[in-house]
């Protein structure tokens, strides 16, 4: 077919185009996903009919920008991912999401955190593992936004922050409670 001659043997506009159809089979989205180009590879990893199979292979890309179009899109999923799942491809998704939330480029791990961010159904591990990170942009989003996160947590990450940066960001907090903001305040924490 035209589709598959584009894939195969078409410009990188047109591949890039192919790439973001919703419309492309999955099988020609995973052939895709191992295109030369990280221009049509970042189309594939934005496209919501890109199969799991395909992601888990782009959460490994090389090109850093590709993680990160991936990360977003994964992550604007995660409310509908359960990690006990039975189903075969929401548990891929859901690996694939943790694989990228471990990701050593700190722009993907901080795509997710500014996801999930404010995501009142995000999954409760994974904003937490987040609020614990030790880049700012990646924790403080969580930190300063997140309605997951209790007053309990937020007591234990002033308590023992993980970062220099924790205690500001917990007090970054709208609606902050006198008993966070009196543990604040003894932290000595001048920022």
């Amino acid at each position: 077919t035209d589709a598959r001659h584009i894939a195969r043997h078409g410009a990188e506009s047109e591949r890039a185009a192919l790439a973001a159809r919703p419309d492309t089979p999955p099988e020609l989205l995973f052939f895709l996903g191992a295109d030369r180009s990280p221009a049509v590879r970042a189309r594939v990893a934005a496209n919501r009919s890109t199969p799991p199979q395909a992601d888990r292979v782009l959460a490994r890309d090389e090109d850093v920008s590709v993680r990160e179009v991936l990360a977003r899109r994964i992550a604007a999923l995660a409310p509908g991912l359960d990690p006990d799942t039975t189903d075969r491809l929401r548990r891929m998704a859901w690996e694939t999401l943790c694989l990228l939330a471990e990701d050593a480029a700190e722009v993907v791990r901080a795509a997710i955190a500014e996801t999930l961010a404010d995501m009142p159904d995000a999954p409760r591990d994974l904003v937490l593992r987040l609020a614990r990170d030790s880049a700012p942009p990646v924790a403080e989003p969580v930190i300063r936004l997140s309605p997951l996160l209790t007053d309990a947590d937020l007591l234990a990450l002033i308590v023992t922050p993980p970062a220099a940066f924790t205690r500001r960001a917990v007090a970054g907090r709208v609606n902050l409670g006198a008993a966070l903001a009196d543990e604040l305040a003894r932290s000595a924490d001048d920022a």
